[in-house]
């Protein structure tokens, strides 16, 4: 009995051994499985793609395409006779090409710059060097007739300057100077006139301007007076190159000529009459004759004769004395005028 029960048992541990090294084989086997996909789950780089492979969900744009595909605004430089608001009336290459192109999204913008033409300083602020000298030539040219036909004046040199100057300035007391009338009130307002037509010449805000109530042309013409009553200031009693200072004027009460005010007020008060007198006339009258008379011949006569001390001016510039800033001879002065007062505001009336 003994014998069968270990042939039974004997056979029967072999099998439950064998199961069970083939149970832990399986454990271990699964173990393992088990361990490298939890690895590879947890790995940073697990879903990184590989170089030579293509990006996970190529479909979408990642965030740097999407950045780079955000369009923004561009700025288009248009030409600057397209920059205006009313387009013009023929049709150039460029204006078809802009209604033909493609429609500009909403996303697109088109800025236009308005570009502002640059101005010098010579065509914008007053011109004082040429002024300067072009008044000082005509104070040559005065002082030089004058030392050509008054000997009194010749001989007023061999004396003592600075005495005889100081008591040439202390006898400005007195109104009139022993000059004839014509001369006091005809010869100085010319004067006055031609170094205002200098001031104006050379002020290119004003030297355009028509006669008209317009405050601009006011304020250029006060500059004119301002700078004629300067001007014979030191014709009168400046130093070194005055009456004054070279002739000795009132030192020898023999003479006949003296110092007086008189040149001193009527030099620039009535030369800016006889400024302003002679922009009525360029208007009302050189204006009319040029619209009737084109030819240059005539236009030259008209402007020199009516217009002396605007022509001396112009003389002293160098330039022929029926010069006009702005204007040249067989023009039409009336167009010329009309574009002004537009400018200024104002309205031409005949």
């Amino acid at each position: 009995m003994a014998q069968s029960a270990n042939l039974v048992v004997m056979p029967t541990s072999r099998v439950c051994r064998s199961m069970r090294l083939v149970c832990g084989f399986l454990w271990l086997l699964s173990s393992t499985l088990a361990f490298g996909r939890n690895n590879a789950i947890h790995s940073p780089n697990a879903l990184e793609p590989r170089v030579d492979s293509e990006p996970i969900h190529s479909s979408h744009p990642t965030p740097d395409q999407v950045h780079s595909r955000v369009s923004t605004p561009s700025l288009q430089l248009l030409p600057l006779h397209r920059l205006s608001a009313e387009p013009p009336e023929k049709t150039d290459s460029f204006s078809t090409l802009r209604r033909t192109g493609p429609e500009l999204s909403s996303e697109q913008k088109t800025y236009t710059v308005e570009v502002e033409p640059m101005r010098s300083k010579e065509s914008s602020g007053f011109q004082w060097g040429p002024a300067l000298g072009q008044s000082a030539l005509f104070l040559g040219i005065e002082h030089g007739i004058r030392l050509a036909f008054d000997p009194p004046s010749r001989t007023a040199f061999g004396g003592k300057f600075w005495k005889e100057y100081v008591n040439s300035l202390r006898e400005v007391k007195q109104w009139g100077d022993g000059n004839p009338d014509f001369i006091n009130y005809l010869g100085h307002p010319m004067q006055g006139s031609i170094v205002g037509f200098i001031q104006i010449q050379n002020d290119p805000k004003g030297r355009s301007l028509p006669i008209s109530w317009s405050q601009r042309y006011w304020n250029s013409r006060l500059k004119a007076l301002a700078w004629s009553a300067a001007y014979s200031a030191y014709f009168e009693i400046g130093f070194p190159f005055s009456e004054a200072a070279m002739g000795n004027l009132g030192v020898d009460k023999n003479r006949k000529t003296q110092q007086g005010i008189v040149d001193l007020v009527i030099t620039p008060t009535l030369g800016l009459g006889w400024l302003v007198s002679e922009d009525l006339i360029d208007r009302y009258v050189v204006d009319r004759f040029e619209r009737s008379h084109p030819g240059k011949v005539g236009q030259a006569v008209i402007r020199s004769t009516l217009n002396p001390t605007r022509s001396a001016s112009n003389v002293l510039r160098f330039k022929p004395p029926w010069h006009r800033d702005g204007r040249h001879l067989g023009s039409r002065r009336s167009d010329v005028l009309k574009t002004v007062l537009y400018l200024n505001g104002e309205r031409k009336t005949d």
